[in-house]
């Protein structure tokens, strides 16, 4: 990645509770969350992000920062 900002949003929804497939153990929300470590590992040094969750209303989960670490942790 490069430096700048960077918003992850998280749908939380009930939604997000569905399996992957019938098959798996794996839902929705795992996925997402994958993807935003993903994310979150892809920033440079000098990026910025915050994590915000979502389902009927926005929630502010981690404030705008460039510690991995601390970000990774929102996601728990």
């Amino acid at each position: 990645g490069e430096g700048g900002t960077t918003a992850i949003l998280v749908d939380v929804s009930a939604s997000m509770g569905a399996r992957l497939a019938p098959d798996s153990p794996e839902t929705r929300l795992d996925e997402a969350r994958r993807r935003a470590l993903a994310r979150i590992e892809s920033l440079s040094g000098d990026a910025r992000a915050l994590i915000v969750a979502y389902a009927d209303r926005p929630r502010v989960v981690t404030a705008l920062g460039s510690e991995k670490a601390r970000l990774r942790e929102g996601l728990a």
